[in-house]
């Protein structure tokens, strides 16, 4: 997940095609044809290419989709797991920070608790309640 987040997020569009010739195998003709098309679709494939270089298709097929799930503001399929706590301490434990650290995501509005902005230190999570804590999902079980 995060080799992709990183292509998706760290190349610019102008360096897609070369970074493309540059670390795959892809016939250049290919990348060429792919490239016409839309560039967000452009860049999905250079980072399911490369996930798959170093993991598998299937890795990578799964890590897509859970990345266009978030782009679209869903919930990816697969998430760490936390126990039911007060919201500090499964901050901090998600984290792993400090309470100190935690307060302080909490204080600047990047907590979320099934879509909706936590930013109480008292809230308590239960089972089955998401937490997202900026761009990272955690379930709480």
């Amino acid at each position: 997940k995060a080799m992709f987040d990183k292509i998706m997020n760290s190349i610019s569009d102008e360096m897609v095609e070369l970074v493309f010739l540059a670390c795959t195998e892809k016939p250049t003709e290919e990348i060429k044809v792919v490239a016409q098309g839309d560039k967000r679709m452009f860049h999905e494939a250079l980072a399911v290419e490369i996930v798959s270089m170093f993991h598998s298709p299937e890795i990578a097929n799964q890590v897509q989709e859970d990345f266009i799930k978030i782009a679209q503001g869903g919930v990816p399929d697969r998430m760490k797991e936390i126990a039911p706590s007060d919201i500090v301490s499964a901050t901090a434990e998600a984290m792993g920070v400090s309470r100190s650290d935690a307060k302080r995501l909490l204080d600047e509005g990047a907590v979320s608790v099934n879509g909706g902005k936590v930013t109480g230190w008292n809230h308590m999570l239960q089972p089955g309640d998401v937490l997202k804590v900026g761009r990272r999902f955690f379930k709480v079980s």
